[in-house]
């Protein structure tokens, strides 16, 4: 683009490039602190004359910019100030499937688990994040799963407590897992009470759990009551020895496998 200034002090004509940004140089900025070229060059050898962590930053940024499928970034880069984004003015041609595909495979041979640790390590170290509670969750393609709070001291129970596990299901829609997590340093013995939706006792079920050990039991309302027809039942658990033990139980849905967190009620 030329401009063409109309006061006489700018007689010079000036040359502009225009390209665009969008929200990508708040992305790169933060990838940079990550290190992220950096650990993938360190971590992906490759024999090409391109960087694997040029290659990984673009399809990174690329998938940030809403765009999608993940082919093509060539073109998609065509319009961005590159240098800006990079740190120097690549050819948009860097970004050629061919180079995406062959650095995409590299990372697949190194491990991409190896590569995620490294980059949370380094995500840890130059974010000061916080490490009292840390989620560790690297599952790729299907995500689901049952996720508890955590918990401290003042949250379990011990020998003389009973608590409740309300809106238990056992029947071709739902099934019912019964958890128990021993906090503490010695054994803890628990005495469970299975219950139908108008209190009658089904049956009951002793069980020791080791210290730092936990405890599930598998459906007990079927293997343990032989019942499969539970719509709303609960769990009565009876601390009799032991302490710092945590209770809950999973309501499962057996169409999805997705749990629903039951959390014990005192």
């Amino acid at each position: 683009m030329v401009l063409r200034p109309k006061s006489s002090k700018f007689p010079q004509e000036l040359n502009v490039t225009v390209a665009r940004v969008d929200h990508l140089p708040i992305f790169a900025h933060y990838l940079r602190q990550l290190r992220l070229v950096e650990i993938v060059n360190e971590l992906v050898p490759v024999q090409m004359e391109v960087e694997p962590g040029i290659i990984v930053l673009g399809a990174v940024l690329d998938t940030l910019s809403g765009r999608s499928p993940l082919y093509h970034l060539e073109k998609a880069f065509e319009d961005y100030d590159r240098e800006l984004l990079f740190g120097r003015d690549i050819p948009a041609d860097y970004f050629n499937d061919d180079n995406v595909g062959r650095v995409f495979d590299a990372l697949f041979a190194v491990g991409t688990q190896k590569i995620f640790c490294a980059l949370s390590v380094s995500a840890l170290q130059n974010f000061s994040l916080p490490t009292k509670h840390v989620h560790f969750d690297t599952t790729s393609v299907n995500v689901f799963g049952q996720y508890l709070d955590g918990l401290g001291s003042e949250s379990t129970v011990a020998a003389g407590t009973r608590v409740w596990l309300p809106q238990l299901q056992q029947n071709t829609d739902f099934r019912t897992n019964i958890g128990l997590h021993n906090t503490g340093e010695d054994e803890t013995r628990v005495r469970v009470h299975l219950h139908d939706a108008d209190g009658s006792l089904l049956e009951s079920t002793q069980r020791t759990i080791d210290g730092g050990d936990r405890l599930q039991l598998q459906e007990p309302f079927d293997r343990i009551a032989g019942r499969t027809d539970i719509a709303a039942g609960y769990v009565v658990v009876e601390i009799l020895s032991g302490d710092g033990l945590v209770v809950y139980a999973s309501v499962i849905d057996n169409r999805t496998n997705d749990p629903t967190t039951v959390p014990m009620v005192r």
